[in-house]
């Protein structure tokens, strides 16, 4: 244990990190959980950091989001292949090109748009710090002020697409879109629906899981309500950007929630041990069997050797990497990440990191409270040694 916590400690004496909250199980049923460092207030006091504290989970959120897709499929709602098109993208089409000065260029939508591409970033719909494209496209198509109106996913998220669906790979705002599908079908909007359907059977309180926490009254457990960051917009998720949107009713299934993380590790451990109570075996299988066709592992591996494989390759180093609905699939063993082979991995910003690993039997989700500016390469550092350390930790008798 001392092997995996010593970094962390380190990091909070060098100020590169305010705190962090480590979380995992084993499908045997050990269990490990830390919380270091503290919690700054809004009136300067400082409160220890707690395994109790809201984190903002920013993309993290995405795993929540395609369980929830998953038990629509299971009760017939939806289909992971149905066309899209129709229902929920009718106006929407590729943008090919955008030249400075000029006009866009479109091509219709030729392919059909499914909830696998929505759950795997092969749909073409891009973040907009993703794409150029996107960027300068939203820069001319604005959408509505946040702060002065809540804005729905459509209207959000109405660019167009940067590529036919399923011939290519960018992360993007899919599991937002899938979110609110998820909200169309079953009459339920997102909040209530994960509290009722992913909480309740796991018989955790509702409390501990918020897409509004100020709004609920839970503000007080919110990691980033601090005089860095008062109004709880995820400044150190981002590194400085504002993740969060001020909004009074929109659920984003991409980027919204907060939970604890211990409320997170339960889930990963339902999904860990196949326990029925989240998804059926077979919805678990799909979830962690890989999905891209050649031309989008292709594309996901250009982006996994870039600026953002930083991040998102997940301490992977090998090549051989694929995506599952929702995370980042461990093709082979030994690739350098503590993690085997069929593990699913994601994040969110570059403060949080998940993981489920069948093989080697652990899930964990670890959070490193980022100072400001963040430090992304000691952010990297903690969550690699997490994975790296977990499993021996818990096999040492956490």
């Amino acid at each position: 244990m001392e092997a995996l916590e010593k970094p962390f400690t380190e990091a909070i004496t060098a100020g590169q990190i305010e705190g962090a909250i480590l979380e995992a199980r084993s499908k045997t049923g050990k269990t490990y959980s830390k919380a270091f460092g503290n919690r700054t207030l809004q009136d300067g006091t400082q409160k220890p950091q707690s395994s109790s504290d809201l984190l903002f989970l920013a993309s993290s959120t995405k795993l929540l989001t395609a369980i929830a897709v998953l038990q629509c499929c299971e009760k017939g709602l939806l289909s992971l292949d149905e066309d899209l098109r129709s229902s929920y993208f009718g106006h929407h089409k590729v943008l090919t090109s955008y030249e400075d000065g000029g006009e866009p260029t479109y091509e219709e939508l030729k392919k059909p748009l499914t909830l696998r591409h929505l759950l795997t970033h092969s749909s073409g719909l891009a973040y907009d710090f993703m794409s150029p494209l996107v960027q300068r496209w939203l820069a001319a198509n604005p959408v509505p002020d946040a702060k002065e109106t809540s804005l729905s996913v459509p209207t959000r998220y109405h660019q167009p697409l940067v590529f036919q669906p399923g011939e290519s790979w960018v992360y993007g705002v899919g599991l937002d879109w899938a979110g609110h599908i998820v909200e169309q079908v079953s009459n339920t909007k997102l909040d209530a629906y994960i509290r009722s359907h992913i909480l309740k059977p796991l018989d955790i309180a509702e409390t501990e899981l918020s897409f509004f926490p100020i709004k609920e009254g839970l503000g007080h457990r919110m990691v980033d309500l601090n005089p860095k960051d008062p109004l709880g917009e995820g400044l150190s998720v981002g590194n400085g950007l504002k993740v969060h949107i001020e909004n009074d009713s929109t659920c984003y299934g991409g980027q919204g929630a907060y939970a604890t993380g211990e409320t997170y590790v339960k889930i990963l451990h339902s999904l860990l041990v196949d326990d029925g109570k989240l998804l059926s075996k077979e919805s678990v299988a799909e979830m962690t069997s890989p999905q891209l066709e050649a031309p989008t592992k292709a594309a996901l591996d250009v982006v996994l050797n870039g600026p953002l494989g930083m991040i998102a390759g997940m301490g992977t180093t090998t090549a051989n990497r694929d995506y599952g609905l929702s995370g980042l699939l461990v093709m082979e063993e030994g690739d350098g990440s503590g993690m085997g082979k069929g593990a699913l991995a994601w994040g969110g910003g570059i403060n949080s990191a998940w993981n489920l690993d069948p093989e080697r039997g652990v899930c964990g989700f670890v959070a490193p409270q980022l100072g400001l500016p963040a430090d992304v390469m000691k952010a990297k550092q903690l969550k690699d040694a997490f994975r790296l350390g977990v499993k021996g930790a818990l096999d040492d008798g956490a």
